[in-house]
């Protein structure tokens, strides 16, 4: 069965494997299904023992399965059923489930708002990977429906989580998206006046230090106290490139402003040379 998979697809070797599906064997059923995957749709048994196996399977059997996903032509509602059984296997990484949530389309990104609201933090924070995953998937892969703007408030979501680790996973996500997506959007997350919103997206915009530096330098001069003090220490962790401007607003600041400015620009001092 494995060697059907890999030879080019015939109908009739697909029919003559196909009551293979329902084997007790989970690893014989997945390559059945991999065989059938070339002559969608499936029926109504290979569904069935398709869904057993991406709920109940081992992760070896559930892995190859979620690639042929896009293939397999399964409907929308049905796409997001097992999107959501996925979503609690932990050893399948986020980005092994994007074929699932782009088949899915736009259902799929109504599970993920919903998910982001769970009250366990696992599966918010499982909610935003996926959200993540999906942004910065290549070209190629749009993410489902086209909507990048929900997925995008997904993840200034996640920065203001309660729980720490999803705020940090959303940190982690943000960061990988191109600096021209990012900037937009984490300064938005900083006018949200959401204080925990605000701090995380400060942690995001020093992942890009080069682009960042315009941004973090305005907030600095703004007239919001909290996000001058957030921005100044920001700065200091960008290191030499913001200097001159952190020289320039020592001398024009006083109090605790003043003295973020100083140890700002205390970090950011560049190391000694070896002699």
């Amino acid at each position: 069965v494995r060697g059907l998979s890999l030879l080019p697809p015939r109908r009739e070797s697909a029919q003559e494997v196909a009551p293979l599906v329902a084997s007790e064997d989970d690893e014989l059923a997945a390559a059945v299904l991999a065989v059938l995957a070339h002559h969608p749709p499936l029926e109504p048994r290979a569904r069935t023992r398709l869904y057993q196996l991406f709920v109940h399977g081992a992760e070896r059997t559930t892995e190859p399965l979620l690639a042929l996903a896009a293939r397999l032509r399964l409907p929308a509602h049905e796409l997001v059923t097992v999107a959501r059984s996925m979503l609690k296997a932990t050893g399948i990484p986020p980005a092994r489930l994007r074929p699932i949530f782009q088949g899915a389309g736009y259902d799929g990104v109504l599970l993920l708002e919903s998910l982001a609201r769970h009250w366990d933090p696992w599966m918010r924070g499982r909610a935003v990977g996926v959200g993540g995953s999906l942004l910065t998937a290549p070209a190629q892969e749009p993410p489902p429906g086209g909507d990048r703007g929900r997925l995008q408030r997904l993840l200034v979501q996640g920065l203001g989580d309660d729980e720490e680790r999803v705020r940090r996973h959303a940190v982690e996500w943000v960061a990988r998206l191109s600096p021209q997506e990012a900037l937009p959007l984490l300064e938005q997350a900083v006018s949200s006046g959401d204080p925990l919103v605000v701090r995380y997206a400060f942690h995001a915009l020093v992942r890009f230090p080069d682009a960042a530096i315009p941004l973090l330098c305005r907030f600095a001069d703004g007239a919001e106290t909290e996000s001058r003090h957030l921005a100044v220490e920001a700065l200091g962790v960008v290191g030499r490139a913001a200097r001159p401007f952190l020289e320039q607003l020592a001398g024009r600041t006083q109090g605790e402003l003043r003295r973020s400015v100083l140890d700002a620009l205390a970090r950011s001092e560049p190391e000694d040379e070896p002699s």
